[in-house]
């Protein structure tokens, strides 16, 4: 080998040592921007819950108080009926959540696994 097979070869190793510092570079570029836009993903995630709860309870609000009204003008003696179909209510609908809430994160979690292994 002459000094110019040996420079020659050197100068490709640098080269191709400096393409893969440019491809970590951008790689770890692109990472950075993937982590910005899933933090944006979970704050919209996030507001967009807390608008739609904030929806549920005021209409549930509305509603109750409409039927709290209907019951005191028909007269006060049925008003510990509408406590007692309200507490039912409530508990039916807490439960409900809970359930359909539980399913859904164990299906999610299930998926997920699944993914995580085939891929």
């Amino acid at each position: 080998m002459t000094e110019k097979d040996i420079k020659e070869e050197q100068n490709n190793e640098n080269l191709g040592e400096n393409k893969i510092s440019e491809d970590m570079a951008k790689q770890t570029e692109k990472n950075g921007t993937d982590t910005k836009i899933k933090k944006d993903n979970g704050k919209l995630k996030r507001n967009l819950v807390l608008v739609v709860l904030a929806i549920t309870l005021l209409i549930t609000y509305i509603i109750q108080r409409g039927e709290y009204l209907e019951i005191k003008e028909i007269g006060e003696n049925y008003i510990s009926i509408f406590w007692q179909n309200f507490k039912y209510t409530t508990i039916t609908a807490i439960i409900n959540f809970i359930f359909i809430f539980g399913l859904m994160y164990t299906t999610t979690k299930r998926i997920k696994l699944r993914f995580k292994n085939i891929f």
